[in-house]
């Protein structure tokens, strides 16, 4: 087993409980408790992901010595043993034991496959919970998470990501705001403008959601792409001033969809845009907050979206 992840994963789940005393200072209680929860489940799943893996590793070895070993001469075969001539009896006989075990690898990684589907299951269920008490914190956000995700996905679908890319830009969408639980309910849902220190606290979330995350190996890509979803394509985003294709694929998605559903939902400071001024927006600051390419995809995926509804309306 791995142990330097291990100790890399403890580590990181160290930072991100000095986070979580953040959090408690701004009484989400309900939040903390489901951020332990979280962080419990990351640690199960790595865990049980380099098990995995070595499992798997086992299965392939056992696999790659049965083959290797049925295709020796029998002169090469003797050579292997301490006899100078092997009985055919004795030859079977250590073959069926490679077989046998190669079967038992085989079930028990179909078995962790399994559990592993289960607990990625319940995790992302945690996840979306989490997400929620976090919006919790601030009336004008509810379900921005959540759109944010299925924005990103469906534009994903639009760029003919594989599934599996899908699947951590799910994850990556839903958690790109978990930082804000280490910023206080008072900044978050202040109507008044900010003050600098309030803006740098603000704009310190994406760090402090990559740290909480950064122990979280199937996130991969994804963990990028939370911490990136400020970035502008210009290089006037925050927190690391990335320009063009310095920012991932993953955070320039985000941060359309994040942007687009910021402007259409109220917040404490201002109301609402109505769809076609958002969509006007977003196309007025191509090549600029965001990546052209993708602004257009985008765009165009509103564009027919609308169209379909107001088709099903006239029906």
């Amino acid at each position: 087993m791995n142990y330097k992840k291990i100790i890399s994963v403890i580590i990181k789940i160290s930072i991100a409980c000095f986070v979580l005393f953040l959090g408690m200072i701004s009484n989400l209680t309900y939040g903390v408790m489901l951020t332990l929860i979280l962080i419990e489940s990351l640690i199960i799943i790595d865990l049980l992901l380099l098990y995995k893996n070595r499992c798997h590793n086992s299965l392939v070895f056992a696999e790659n010595n049965n083959y290797y070993y049925k295709n020796l001469s029998v002169k090469e075969k003797n050579k292997m043993t301490d006899k100078s001539i092997l009985s055919d009896g004795e030859l079977n006989k250590y073959i069926m034991e490679l077989g046998s075990a190669k079967e038992e690898l085989r079930e028990k990684n179909n078995e962790l496959t399994k559990y592993y589907d289960e607990i990625q299951k319940g995790y992302l269920q945690t996840v979306i919970a989490l997400s929620n008490s976090i919006e919790a914190k601030d009336s004008y956000t509810s379900g921005h998470c959540q759109r944010v995700m299925d924005i990103s996905c469906e534009i994903a679908k639009r760029m003919k990501f594989k599934d599996s890319d899908i699947e951590e830009l799910r994850y990556a969408a839903i958690l790109h705001d978990i930082g804000k639980i280490g910023i206080s309910a008072d900044i978050i849902n202040k109507i008044e403008k900010l003050n600098n220190n309030e803006i740098s606290q603000i704009k310190n979330h994406p760090t402090i959601a990559y740290n909480i995350l950064s122990g979280v190996e199937f996130l991969n890509k994804g963990l990028n792409a939370i911490l990136e979803h400020h970035e502008s394509f210009d290089g006037k985003g925050y927190p690391n001033g990335l320009r063009g294709k310095e920012i991932s694929v993953f955070g320039r998605i985000l941060c359309i969809a994040d942007a687009f559903d910021a402007m259409t939902s109220d917040r404490p400071y201002r109301c609402a845009m109505n769809m076609e001024k958002a969509i006007n927006e977003i196309d007025k600051c191509k090549g600029t907050q965001f990546d052209p390419e993708i602004a257009d995809i985008f765009i165009e995926m509103i564009k027919q979206i609308v169209n379909e509804d107001d088709e099903m309306f006239i029906e």
